[in-house]
């Protein structure tokens, strides 16, 4: 299979060293040239675990390699009865291209109806840096009116109006496709916004998901769903897996935050965080136990469906 460049895509060296080809151009042409938000009420969004024990912590500098990477995103809706934004967090990919979870760009709350989203890479109190998006993307099987493929295909990208410039630069080293399988039981960081500030929390990777159930709880007037109820079976990391469980602390604003393997200088991202469900019935996961935080692998068909954004036309914003 092939793609508009006639390059072949089903290969793992051939399809990486394609998304080099394409991130060395984005580049170049730079240098020339549920969830976890709150709506305006304050009611948590899917992913929202509350009363539970923190171990994360904030990032002092966000000016450092990955925190630079980071993004705090702000989607603002209008519908005919109110206006509301909604924060999240993404992933500089590339110059022009921040990753990041489709319930970050479409609310629930306020299903489809985005208006405007702004990206601020490294945002923090001494800086607050703010591009504008003019297109976006979202996984074309992310139904948000249905429970299991809302959870599974949660994952869009953002194009941005201008480049970051060089000296931010953007996350390159993603996760080597053969080495999926020897992901669970290695130790793993998440970054993401609260919503104003970064934090981050270490934790380490589990088995990959699959949803055994999965029933909505809450829906919201436009059909999205806010809250689920969601089982799953672990099953081996490949690949081809989309979800895979971590353990790392996660808080509201947090979805769509990257999740890496600290390298040294080199931290290799594999994953966007993409919520939490408590499987605790009795205690509602009020001492911290029966949490599974779930994140959108960077597999085969997240880099297949990146790649084809990145070289297509993302879709403008109203």
């Amino acid at each position: 299979m092939t793609d508009e460049f006639g390059l072949e895509i089903d290969s793992s060296e051939a399809y990486e060293g394609q998304l080099e080809e394409l991130l060395d151009r984005l580049e170049a042409e730079e240098v020339g040239g549920y969830s976890s938000e709150l709506t305006s009420s304050g009611t948590p969004r899917p992913g929202v675990i509350t009363g539970t024990s923190s171990t994360k912590r904030p990032v002092t500098d966000t000016t450092q390699v990955p925190f630079r990477w980071v993004c705090r995103i702000d989607a603002m809706t209008q519908t005919k009865t109110h206006t509301a934004h909604s924060i999240g967090t993404g992933v500089l990919i590339s110059p022009w291209h921040v990753l990041t979870c489709a319930h970050v760009i479409y609310p629930p709350q306020d299903l489809y109806q985005t208006l405007r989203v702004v990206v601020s890479p490294g945002y923090s109190a001494a800086s607050k840096p703010a591009f504008e998006a003019n297109g976006w993307a979202v996984c074309q099987r992310w139904n948000p009116r249905e429970c299991v493929t809302s959870t599974y295909f949660d994952y869009g990208l953002i194009r941005l109006a201008k480049p970051v410039g060089s000296a931010t630069g953007f996350w390159r080293n993603w996760l080597p496709l053969p080495t999926a399988p020897t992901l669970p039981g290695k130790p793993c960081k998440l970054a993401g916004y609260a919503p104003a500030q970064m934090f981050q929390s270490d934790g380490r990777l589990k088995a990959a998901a699959q949803i055994t159930n999965c029933r909505p709880t809450r829906t919201s007037p436009s059909g999205g769903i806010v809250e689920s109820d969601i089982s799953f079976l672990t099953v081996p990391v490949t690949q081809y897996s989309i979800l895979i469980l971590h353990d790392a602390d996660s808080t509201k604003s947090m979805s769509g935050g990257p999740i890496w393997i600290d390298n040294g200088d080199s931290p290799k991202l594999v994953a966007i965080h993409a919520g939490a469900t408590c499987t605790d019935r009795v205690h509602h996961c009020a001492n911290g136990s029966g949490i599974i935080r779930r994140a959108v692998l960077f597999s085969q068909a997240v880099q297949f469906d990146i790649h084809q954004w990145m070289n297509g036309s993302l879709r403008p914003l109203p």
